[in-house]
């Protein structure tokens, strides 16, 4: 692995994400608990959607939920 392929694995609190399009942002501040940063200081974690804005939100919590769901059914094995 290359200097440049490396990631910092970090728990933050409050982290302010700049996507509004990421389904993990919540009124500007990343909801995940721990997140992958390239190099570049971008996150690795961030899941973009692309729907109209009317739609976002809807979107994003309909998302959400599923993910939720899918870790609980892991941690349950």
């Amino acid at each position: 692995m290359s200097h440049h392929e490396k990631t910092l694995e970090s728990k933050v609190i409050n982290l302010k994400c700049e996507f509004d399009y990421c389904i993990y942002n919540k009124n500007w501040i990343c909801i995940l608990d721990a997140i992958q940063i390239n190099s570049s200081g971008m996150c690795e974690d961030c899941e973009i959607v692309s729907v109209p804005e009317e739609n976002l939100e809807k979107y994003k919590n309909t998302r959400l939920k599923e993910i939720e769901r899918i870790w609980n059914e892991i941690d349950h094995l």
